[in-house]
């Protein structure tokens, strides 16, 4: 391994596999005792089914991303459905950014405007 990759995958050590501490008080340097430490994201956070998929299903899941997106491009075509809201989003974006600037938002009404709108 690099030595330039020495900090990285002791992170990921530590941050989702799980590493060893040295325990005691250190007098004793002929026998070393090493304790398991939880890591800080454990796979049951970032891993909800704990098994990995397989290509067949990330190749079914493709297929179906596909569909819909010519789905929705169908429909726009028909006129059924509006253009994406990008545009609006940015535009949303914009006139909080005015209130702040005009001093019609104070910073926590701005914030909290922020956050609810990318919660959304």
């Amino acid at each position: 391994m690099p030595e330039e990759a020495t900090d990285l995958v002791e992170y990921f050590e530590r941050a989702y596999v799980g590493s060893y501490r040295r325990v005691g008080n250190g007098q004793s340097e002929t026998r070393i005792k090493l304790q398991k430490t939880s890591p800080y994201f454990p796979p049951s956070v970032w891993n909800a089914n704990h098994k990995h998929p397989t290509i067949w299903t990330l190749i079914t899941k493709m297929r179906h991303e596909n569909a819909a997106h010519e789905t929705k491009v169908a429909q726009r075509q028909l006129g059924t459905i509006g253009p994406p809201l990008k545009n609006k989003r940015k535009d949303i974006l914009k006139h909080l950014c005015e209130k702040y600037n005009d001093g019609s938002r104070d910073i926590p009404n701005f914030l909290n405007a922020i956050a609810n709108f990318i919660r959304n």
